[in-house]
């Protein structure tokens, strides 16, 4: 999709989601609704996975009403009934969640936390997988409460090494982002995000899905069902389908959409980093979909999420764990020109008194 046009009523979103809809994708929304039994639903759930498969070239792939939580929480259900020991990686809140979800779900697992930001230690990994008898892997791809791409190639050559089942949370990637999940064992996604649909639809790939006599889980996460049922096994939303469906249709004709969200983005941290203003994840693993700023403790950071709100441009500033730093974030999952970006950092540059 090319840059947004700005009209004087229309806000500059610089979320991580959800971002801003395109007209098209618009469109069918408002229509009403069709039965999840209709032929035509069905129809559009089979070019939906069929999209979703030339996305990330994963073969199977259930979409379920519910948000990226619902999806892992699937993933998780999925998980307990292995009862194998696992490993779960946290450098950010949302690797944090993923240990919730193995709670809730009273996985056997071990858990690696890094300091917020700070990439793992990729060697150490290795070396627990050995002595632990680990016998799958489940973290963040990109962990967007900091600003950090965690490399999946490197963790995937890892778990192929020690035969690991290997999970990856793709919420924020997918879409902004080039990935291949021909290879995973259990990855999630969502509509919010990237991909730029509405919220409310969520995705688990997977290469095969495990189920037992003795354990059972709740009928909503059950992926047995899901693929029993071809993927309809509930009242599901023909209005939210449509939408993902155009959505990922203008997503894969634009070829060149990832290097423009990647160039924006490098555009935005190179204004920060000619200024004093700090950003959090300064290294070769930093988002090329994601800045983090760092601002100065004697300012309040919601103040100044809010009053970036106030003159138009929407960015990440309230959630807690943003809030309990003193962190603001810019992302560039949706794309504007440099001249409708350039007052945000006039701004910026006074307030900050840089």
């Amino acid at each position: 999709m090319r840059p947004v046009q700005i009209r004087k009523t229309r806000k500059i979103n610089l979320l991580p989601g959800p971002i801003y809809i395109h007209d098209r994708v618009k469109g069918d929304f408002g229509r009403v609704p069709i039965s999840h039994r209709d032929d035509a639903f069905s129809g559009s759930l089979k070019k939906v996975k069929g999209l979703l498969h030339s996305l990330t070239r994963c073969k199977k792939v259930e979409v379920c009403l519910g948000t990226g939580t619902l999806a892992n929480d699937i993933i998780a259900s999925q998980l307990s009934y292995l009862d194998k020991r696992g490993l779960i990686l946290s450098n950010g809140e949302f690797g944090e969640r993923l240990i919730r979800h193995a709670q809730g779900f009273g996985l056997k697992y071990q858990s690696i936390k890094m300091r917020w930001g700070t990439a793992f230690d990729y060697p150490g990994i290795d070396l627990i997988i050995k002595r632990s008898n680990i016998r799958w892997i489940w973290f963040v791809h990109h962990e967007t409460s900091t600003g950090m791409l965690n490399d999946f190639d490197r963790l995937l050559g890892l778990s192929k090494k020690n035969k690991l089942l290997f999970c990856v949370d793709c919420i924020s990637s997918i879409g902004a982002y080039p990935i291949d999940l021909a290879e995973i064992d259990f990855a999630s996604g969502t509509s919010g995000k990237a991909i730029g649909a509405y919220p409310g639809l969520s995705f688990v790939f997977y290469k095969k899905e495990y189920f037992s006599k003795v354990r059972k889980v709740p009928a909503y996460l059950d992926l047995q069902m899901y693929r029993k049922k071809s993927g309809i096994p509930f009242t599901s939303s023909s209005n939210l389908l449509s939408a993902l469906k155009n959505a990922l249709q203008l997503l894969l004709r634009d070829r060149k959409r990832f290097h423009r969200i990647k160039k924006q983005n490098q555009w935005i941290r190179k204004q920060f980093l000619e200024t004093h203003v700090r950003i959090l994840v300064k290294n070769e693993r930093e988002s090329p979909l994601l800045t983090t700023v760092r601002i100065p403790l004697k300012i309040d950071s919601y103040i100044i999420g809010k009053n970036l709100r106030d003159r138009g441009f929407l960015v990440h500033y309230q959630g807690e764990y943003l809030h309990d730093r003193n962190w603001v974030q810019i992302a560039s999952f949706s794309l504007y020109s440099r001249k409708h970006l350039k007052p945000m950092f006039d701004y910026l540059k006074k307030r900050l008194e840089i």
